[in-house]
């Protein structure tokens, strides 16, 4: 398992279904276009989400990265890895490339935050955070879409050879065809 292709596309897929607001640019190869992913809404079932000032016990996120495989560790420094240490619980999603740090009062959420895994220090604050799983987790493989699914109908697309993008789409669901 390559964390960093899993982390970049939780990223996409993250940015295509949350962050709607501003126009995006994906730049990728056929091979990524054709492949299948996570189905919207099975990733929506299964991202916690959680907002600054919002009532959540840290064993709720404790079972949630668990049930994901999250690995718990004494500090993270890469996706898939959570760490508490009394009130504060860092994660590292898969859907972000800094991981976030909660702190709580009480079962409040007081304070999000992401920061540096070298230096430990914050960089920004936060108001709320999707926590997604490993998009590549044996739990969400069962209902895939196609990538091109999770884009809007008035996205523009531009591709550079469109003959050999067509050709190296036929070429691959040949070989899913015969696989399967």
């Amino acid at each position: 398992l390559d964390t960093s292709a899993v982390l970049q596309r939780a990223e996409v897929l993250n940015e295509l279904k949350y962050n709607t607001a501003n126009g995006k640019l994906i730049v990728s190869y056929p091979e990524a276009i054709a492949e299948k992913v996570v189905d919207q809404q099975v990733l929506a079932a299964n991202t916690l989400e959680i907002n600054l000032a919002e009532k959540i016990s840290i064993e709720t996120i404790n079972e949630f990265l668990y049930d994901f495989d999250f690995e718990r560790v004494d500090f993270v420094y890469e996706a898939g890895q959570f760490a508490i240490r009394g009130g504060i619980v860092d994660i590292f999603s898969y859907s972000n490339e800094l991981p976030y740090r909660i702190e709580f009062f009480g079962d409040e959420v007081d304070s999000i935050r992401t920061f540096d895994i070298e230096s430990q220090l914050s960089i920004k604050s936060i108001k709320k955070l999707q926590i997604i799983p490993n998009i590549e987790h044996k739990l969400l493989n069962e209902t895939r879409q196609g990538f091109l699914e999770y884009i809007s109908s008035n996205t523009v697309v531009f591709t550079k050879n469109t003959t050999a993008f067509l050709d190296a789409t036929d070429k691959l669901q040949e070989k899913a065809s015969e696989a399967y």
